[in-house]
């Protein structure tokens, strides 16, 4: 039997790391120091970057886009992470035992990364032939050491849409992330784009509905009518944030309420509960 082509394995390694960090960036009061510790090595900071953000995916934020725009803030927030790990090692690494320097690249590097690409395990054995030139030529061991961390991060690049695929189908589910996400997009977006209503496409309708388990997201009103001895009185695909206060037609700003619901929310911007069934 042929699998449903929308199912996906997912390693789910690294994934959890992005994620995670992605989280603790867009949910902190403190959104500045979270990053710009990130921000520092390209030379902006975090006003200056949602901006460009916002300017970069105007077609995004106007028409829904299954290459949603938090996809792009995944791509560049992993970017920003590697080059971190990268120059703080670069930074002070000559101060260090070669055990050391080899632990970090292992730790930072190769075991987070070689999910992605399986060529990069090669560099197990590589790091235990640099550890043999650790004692013979200090200078030449440096120097091999920066090749083999610029060698890793160059292969993980090549092929990480699959780690962002991933990171992306964390976040999408994680309610408390989206509101966060599109609160601070919209600050940007109402002083620069008009955004109008669309018609939401058929795919994004099932995504979303698929996503919120076919429930309405503040009332948890069954919406299907299978599991569910009250009528349906209505699907309605809500913006999180509304449009009139610098809300998307990004995949990520939309969520599932019952018609009484969204009547009651109008074009507040609330947040939807952020609850989660258990499995038992």
């Amino acid at each position: 039997m042929r699998l449903d082509e929308s199912y996906r394995y997912l390693n789910l390694k690294y994934a959890y790391q992005i994620a995670s960090i992605a989280s603790e960036i867009i949910t902190s009061e403190n959104i500045e120091d979270r990053f710009n510790q990130y921000l520092w090595f390209f030379d902006k900071d975090h006003k200056q970057y949602f901006s460009e953000l916002v300017q970069l995916n105007e077609d995004k934020i106007l028409k829904p886009n299954k290459e949603s725009i938090l996809y792009d803030f995944i791509s560049e927030l992993l970017v920003m992470i590697l080059t971190k790990h990268e120059y703080w090692f670069l930074d002070d690494y000559y101060n260090w035992c070669h055990e050391e320097i080899e632990l970090y690249i292992l730790q930072h590097f190769i075991e987070p990364l070689e999910a992605y690409n399986p060529i990069i395990n090669k560099y197990r054995k590589k790091l235990v032939d640099l550890s043999c030139l650790s004692h013979i030529n200090r200078n030449q061991y440096e120097e091999k050491v920066k090749e083999a961390i610029s060698e890793i991060i160059n292969l993980f690049i090549e092929g990480k849409k699959a780690v962002i695929d991933e990171t992306f189908y964390l976040l999408f589910n994680d309610k408390h992330f989206l509101f966060h996400f599109n609160e601070l997009l919209s600050k940007f977006i109402m002083k620069s784009i008009k955004v109008k209503r669309v018609v939401v496409p058929s795919w994004l309708k099932k995504g979303i509905f698929f996503r919120d388990n076919g429930r309405c997201q503040e009332c948890l009103r069954d919406l299907s009518g299978i599991v569910s001895i009250t009528p349906v009185k209505g699907i309605h695909f809500d913006h999180i944030i509304a449009l009139e206060r610098g809300g998307s037609n990004d995949p990520t700003n939309f969520q599932l309420l019952c018609s009484n619901c969204n009547l009651k929310k109008s074009t507040k911007s609330k947040k939807s509960k952020i609850l989660y069934q258990f499995y038992w």
